[in-house]
């Protein structure tokens, strides 16, 4: 999956207004003018 560049599908952003992350090592990115937060988590492979 591309991560990055502006619009509303999975991986896109409409101004990223703030990130972060919990213990879990979940990272938590506030996708502002779409309205939601979006999660990344790692799930292993390599």
């Amino acid at each position: 999956m591309p991560l990055g560049g502006t619009g509303k599908e999975i991986g896109q952003f409409y101004l990223p207004a703030g990130v972060w992350s919990d213990p879990q090592g979940r990272i938590y990115v506030a996708d502002m003018f779409n309205g939601r937060v979006v999660i990344f988590q790692f799930l292993g492979g390599g």
